[in-house]
């Protein structure tokens, strides 16, 4: 049975559309992503400015997936020079 994980679904098209016109919501914040299936969402977060953004799927399918998809999406390090590696210390 294939994963539900493993489709994009409509409501991460809207929720994307929702952030490219409010891009405030996540511009400088920690986005924590729960179910990311494909990481559409989290990797529009990443371009819109989130200072961390943390992708989750209970999935182990679509955690592959998922890894492949950002590291074809996401350039390391990030293009706009936040080098962040995403540990915890907050002093930037």
């Amino acid at each position: 049975q294939i994963s539900t994980g493993l489709a994009l679904w409509l409501g991460s098209e809207v929720m994307c559309e929702h952030l490219i016109e409010n891009p405030n919501l996540v511009k400088g914040k920690r986005v924590l992503e729960l179910g990311a299936g494909l990481g559409l969402c989290g990797i529009a977060c990443h371009y819109l400015g989130a200072k961390r953004v943390l992708l989750t799927d209970g999935d182990t399918d679509v955690l592959e997936n998922l890894r492949h998809n950002v590291s074809l999406n996401l350039l390391s390090p990030r293009e706009d020079g936040n080098n962040d590696n995403g540990g915890d210390d907050d002093s930037e």
